[in-house]
């Protein structure tokens, strides 16, 4: 079960970053289309702390 755990995190991770890479193709700052990925995949809303702390 860990290890699916850290298998989901990881692919988490992967894709926040990745989208963060194509939101610059569309115009979009990076960290802005970082951010927008990690509201997404969020199950619940997170507060300012919460994302800068999920992103740093």
């Amino acid at each position: 079960m860990k290890n699916e755990e850290e298998d989901l995190v990881m692919l988490k991770d992967k894709f926040v970053s990745q989208w963060g890479v194509m939101g610059t193709q569309w115009g979009i700052n990076r960290t802005m289309a970082q951010i927008h990925a990690l509201l997404m995949t969020s199950p619940e809303a997170m507060t300012t702390d919460e994302v800068m702390e999920e992103l740093s």
